[in-house]
C-alpha cells in the first residue's frame, strides 16, 4: 500500500512541475513590436514581417540589392541600416508610421 501512495505522490509532483514549467514559459514572451514592417525592392518584389522581435533583421545580404522603400507600421522605433546584419556605422531612425526611400539591407527593432 505504501508503494501505491508513493507512486501517486510522485505522479502528482511530476504533473505539478510540468504545469509550472509550462506556465513560466508562456509568462515570459520575447519582446516584439506590434504591427508589420514592409519593404520593397527595385525588381518589384515586396515583403513584410509581422510583429518583428527586438533585434536585428537582415533583408538583403552582401552582394544583394538593397530595398528601395521601407515602411515601419509597428508601434516601435526602427533603425534602418545600409549594411546587412546592422553593421553600418550610421543607422537611420524610422518612427512608427513613417517610411524611407533610403537603401536598406537590415533593420533593428528597439522593442
Amino acid at each position: 500500500m505504501i508503494g501505491a501512495d508513493m507512486k501517486r505522490i510522485t505522479t502528482a509532483a511530476a504533473a505539478t512541475a510540468a504545469a509550472t514549467a509550462l506556465a513560466l514559459s508562456v509568462a515570459a514572451p520575447v519582446a516584439a513590436a506590434t504591427g508589420p514592417v514592409f519593404w520593397s525592392f527595385p525588381d518589384g518584389f515586396s515583403y513584410h514581417h509581422d510583429n518583428p522581435a527586438m533585434g536585428c533583421h537582415t533583408v538583403a545580404d552582401f552582394g544583394e540589392e538593397p530595398t528601395e522603400r521601407f515602411t515601419n507600421a509597428t508601434d516601435s522605433l526602427v533603425y534602418v541600416n545600409a549594411a546587412p546584419k546592422c553593421l553600418a556605422a550610421s543607422p537611420v531612425p524610422v518612427s512608427p508610421g513613417a517610411s524611407t526611400n533610403l537603401p536598406v539591407m537590415s533593420y533593428y527593432v528597439t522593442r
